[in-house]
């Protein structure tokens, strides 16, 4: 008996395999049918692959991707690809670079990485990293210069964002007088006339 249940359960092995590909293919067919783009995901082709030295090397081609794809507004794949970026640089911090002379220039492009997927808050850390740790890095100069400019960026957006505010403030008021005085108006306009005495 026992290679007849070892053939019964290879051949429901196969016929579930079998389900699973027919399934994903039909998914595949309903996707392409309704005109819709398959979601994006990290694909580094092998010949690129293989010259790499190490995962900053992977990670660096990973945000230069992102960057590209940024420029083609293909911003789905862009965020992908800062956030695949992102990790891979933060695993080569783990495995290697706390004795690596690439230290500041990891943390430098985690923190570029951040900041271009609006994440502004990490990439500062991520640039105070750069500045706190390597006081004579040529790196030091290029995290302190992307810290001053986000900065700047993020001093306008709060004004911007105060001064939307104030404009909606005022335009509400302002819709709120006009109302008051409509319903004034209105009711004025509605008023019965009092009959006046006559005279004796």
């Amino acid at each position: 008996m026992a290679p007849i249940l070892a053939r019964n359960v290879e051949e429901k092995a196969m016929l579930k395999r079998i389900a699973v590909m027919a399934i994903g293919m039909m998914v595949l067919a309903g996707v392409m049918l309704s005109g819709c783009e398959m979601p994006p995901k990290v694909t580094i082709p092998e010949e690129v692959a293989s010259d790499f030295e190490n995962d900053y090397a992977k990670g660096t081609w990973l945000q230069e991707q992102a960057a590209a794809y940024a420029q083609q507004g293909k911003d789905v794949h862009a965020e992908l690809y800062y956030q695949e970026a992102i990790y891979t640089f933060e695993q080569y911090k783990m495995e290697r670079a706390s004795k690596s002379p690439l230290l500041a220039l990891t943390n430098l492009r985690i923190g570029e990485s951040y900041e271009a997927l609006g994440r502004f808050e990490e990439a500062m850390k991520a640039y105070d990293e750069v500045i706190d740790t390597t006081p004579s890095d040529p790196a030091r100069e290029f995290a302190e210069k992307n810290k001053e400019n986000l900065q700047k960026k993020m001093d306008q957006m709060k004004e911007d964002a105060e001064k939307a505010a104030e404009e909606m403030t005022e335009k509400a008021e302002e819709a709120t007088e006009e109302a008051a005085g409509s319903e004034t108006k209105e009711a004025t306009e509605e008023k019965p006339m009092t009959e006046q005495p006559a005279a004796e």
